[in-house]
């Protein structure tokens, strides 16, 4: 099968989008055609390939070539080619002060946020200074999922001993 004709499956507008989304969920949660799992891992693969693709000199420059000048319209969404400018501070000494010193900044944040974290349910006295440190909030928490990918050799021998494919392809 050829990438063109796995790329015209996906949605091309908002409402194709909706629909998808809903019948997506739908084969996971109602018809359990589709592990969770396993929608989440190609989906986490799928944003690394637009992540390097879209990095890619080529492809820019395969855009590039394909758009006319100014911003394009293709009803949906447009496109627009710009520059965009870096320089290098590097050189100046009033600059590297301020980065070192942005450096310390977050690293006495850091420091700062993690004693606050660590305050007992009563507060604590500084005996030196005699500042009083409530407890803060409570923390909020909610569920996160991460998908790490592994690094080339241990993907080689995940493959070599359980064949990768045979996950995505039942």
């Amino acid at each position: 099968m050829k990438i063109s004709s796995i790329l015209n499956l996906l949605p091309d507008s908002f409402e194709s989008m909706e629909r998808f989304q809903f019948n997506l969920e739908n084969e996971i949660y109602e018809e359990g055609m589709l592990d969770a799992y396993e929608v989440l891992a190609k989906f986490r693969l799928f944003e690394k390939l637009i992540k390097d693709l879209t990095k890619s000199p080529r492809f820019k420059e395969a855009v590039s070539s394909e758009l006319s000048e100014g911003e394009n319209d293709f009803g949906l969404f447009t496109i627009k080619e710009s520059s965009r400018d870096s320089f290098d501070f590097s050189k100046d000494s009033n600059f590297k002060v301020f980065k070192e010193n942005e450096e310390k900044a977050k690293v006495k944040l850091k420091e700062y946020t993690d004693f606050l974290k660590r305050v007992p349910e009563e507060g604590l006295v500084d005996e030196e200074t005699g500042e009083f440190f409530e407890k803060p909030p409570l923390a909020k928490s909610s569920k996160v999922i991460t998908v790490t990918w592994k690094k080339p050799k241990q993907i080689k021998d995940y493959k070599e001993n359980n064949h990768l494919d045979n996950i995505f392809n039942k």
